[in-house]
């Protein structure tokens, strides 16, 4: 462990108390940095995960809705919708979450959504990976920070 410390010291040009405070600092200033940033990636492609989801169950559940809709007889029709209750609830909710995703557009961007959440998702692993190794190599001195 001695040794540990003092290649830890040696790698990061650290001579005296104050050296070793400002090194603390900085490696506290750039883990909060980091930790921000992976949160902010972190809600960006959750939220186009729920997009996309809503996409799916919209999907999954339109024929039924389809059906559902399609019944003149108000018996039957009622009849229907208490066997599909589920598909269809979940039908309505997924059309307005969708809906309100519109913004004045004649089709969802599906493609890019799903294309924005992988990059996103990507560049979030990236970030973890890199401050997994950054505690790793400053833990064990071999590598500066």
């Amino acid at each position: 462990m001695l040794v540990e410390m003092r290649d830890f010291l040696i790698g990061n040009d650290i001579a005296d108390m104050a050296g070793l405070q400002d090194k603390i600092g900085q490696l506290s200033s750039e883990r909060s940095a980091l930790g921000h940033k992976l949160n902010q990636l972190d809600r960006s492609w959750r939220e186009l995960d729920k997009h996309l989801k809503q996409v799916n169950i919209y999907h999954e559940h339109k024929e039924i809705y389809t059906q559902y809709k399609a019944i003149k007889k108000p018996k039957k029709q009622e009849k229907f919708c208490e066997e599909h209750r589920r598909e269809i609830t979940l039908y309505e909710a997924a059309r307005r979450h969708l809906n309100s995703m519109m913004d004045g557009k004649t089709a969802l961007p599906v493609k890019e959504w799903r294309a924005e959440r992988d990059k996103l998702y990507a560049k979030y692993n990236s970030l973890l990976c890199r401050t997994q190794g950054r505690v790793e190599r400053n833990r064990t001195g071999a590598a500066r920070a």
